[in-house]
């Protein structure tokens, strides 16, 4: 059943907020995975105090500047949005690891900041420490 225009709404207005809060959103591809796996994914993220929302690229391009805008508009399959709320690369490696495990999930790309990430640097990020591993090293 078709969400109604207030409906859409608060989602806007949800996920505007989410945005502005987030550190890191990746954009990823979760056609043709079940609803079990993407509630996997979910818990994995929430463990590390990430999100994941699926999300029609429609509602997401009234939300973004328009030089983002042609960029998701240009994504292909079912988007979804992991948004990272405290760190920046524990999302990407969460993400990456289960891009590798499952093959119907692909990590798009993202926007760090106002810049739009694509998919090859989403993969660099993965490659990076996280914050947590930085501060071991330095101590």
């Amino acid at each position: 059943m078709p969400k109604t225009r207030k409906q859409k709404e608060k989602i806007i207005k949800e996920l505007e907020k989410t945005l502005t809060k987030a550190k890191i959103v990746l954009f990823t591809d979760h056609y043709g995975l079940s609803a079990n796996e993407l509630n996997e994914l979910r818990s994995k993220l929430r463990e590390n105090n990430c999100k994941y929302q699926v999300i029609k690229k429609t509602l997401l391009c009234k939300v973004v500047n328009d030089n983002l805008k042609q960029k998701v508009e240009e994504l292909q399959g079912g988007l979804g949005l992991v948004f990272g709320l405290e760190d920046e690369i524990v999302p990407v490696k969460i993400a990456s690891k289960f891009a590798k495990e499952k093959q119907n999930f692909k990590v798009l790309g993202g926007i760090w900041g106002n810049e739009y990430l694509g998919e090859q640097d989403a993969a660099d990020l993965a490659k990076l420490p996280s914050k947590q591993e930085l501060t071991a090293l330095f101590v």
